[in-house]
């Protein structure tokens, strides 16, 4: 890692604590009741006259910690989650284009399937076969390339479990999704008061 991005990476780092800990304490905040009448800072005592003040507060330096790792989370490089999400899918699409393949086989012919290959055009998933078929006289063997254009129907459940399979079993989710998560709590617990009428 260089200088420079090691350096984003640590702010990155801060920033994600700063606003995890800051959404935490304005939920416990918000859900126990607190109201301070007065505050410690370094053994000095200060009387809170306006105690609905420091809950103010504490949503202006929330407003300010998202806001700070909103700004370092845009500069995070994201091509190593976006390698991880298009290997499972190239998985998950080549099983989903052998079986949109076998199922539009309308010949008697016997078939192999040799080599399967993914890729992409634009925003769409082709799956690319080579087909060894063979009629019933056993002739030999007549090569073909298949090429299945998967459509967006059928990418509904891939993409899904790409997704879940990140989500799952990388670090990406819980680095850079889950602050956000943990900052909506308040707001969340908020709009919940709120609607019930708490």
């Amino acid at each position: 890692m260089e200088e420079k991005e090691k350096l984003v990476y640590d702010n990155f780092v801060r920033q994600r604590r700063n606003l995890m800990a800051i959404s935490l304490v304005l939920f416990f905040y918000i859900s126990s009741g607190i109201v301070m009448d007065t505050i410690n800072i370094l053994g000095n005592s200060f009387k809170v006259t306006t105690p609905s003040h420091v809950g103010s507060i504490l949503y202006i330096v929330w407003g300010y910690f998202l806001l700070r790792y909103y700004q370092y989370f845009r500069h995070m490089p994201r091509a190593e989650l976006r390698t991880k999400y298009a290997e499972k899918m190239s998985k998950i699409v080549s099983v989903v284009g052998v079986k949109l393949f076998k199922k539009g086989y309308k010949t008697s012919n016997k078939f192999s399937l040799s080599g399967i290959y993914v890729f992409r055009d634009g925003k769409e998933w082709m799956v690319s076969m080579d087909v060894d078929i063979s009629d019933e006289a056993q002739s030999p063997l007549k090569r073909n390339v298949e090429r299945i254009n998967v459509d967006t129907i059928h990418l509904i459940i891939p993409r899904l479990k790409a997704a879940f399979h990140v989500a799952i079993n990388t670090r990406f989710i819980t680095e850079y999704f889950l602050p956000f998560l943990v900052a909506l709590l308040p707001i969340f617990y908020k709009g919940y008061l709120f609607v019930s009428g708490k």
